[in-house]
């Protein structure tokens, strides 16, 4: 069983004044957001995902394939945490971890 999670580019999430201003760093920004919810969801809930090589904004879920009710509760829980403080959020979250 594999799971895709794909998010938008970071240069997306910004007001059309600030991500004409990161258009041009486009390409170096593909990937920051799903790189830091991964470094979040090992660092700080010890769950291991996945990237793809083809597409930077994926996140790929390997879970096991024996799985348990409460495996996933606690994905969906945790993964849940990291997203509701927006891109923000995830990047402080990122920076607190890191420190």
């Amino acid at each position: 069983m594999l799971i895709p999670i794909e998010f938008n580019d970071i240069s997306q999430t910004f007001g059309p004044i600030i991500s004409t201003l990161l258009s041009s760093m486009d390409n170096k920004l593909k990937g920051s957001i799903t790189g830091f919810v991964g470094s979040i969801m090992l660092n700080k809930y010890h769950i291991l995902v996945g990237f793809t090589e083809y597409n930077r904004n994926v996140l790929r879920l390997h879970p096991p394939l024996i799985t348990k009710c409460e495996h996933i509760d606690y994905f969906i829980d945790s993964f849940n945490e990291i997203l509701v403080g927006g891109v923000v959020g995830i990047i402080k979250n990122f920076i607190k971890i890191k420190l």
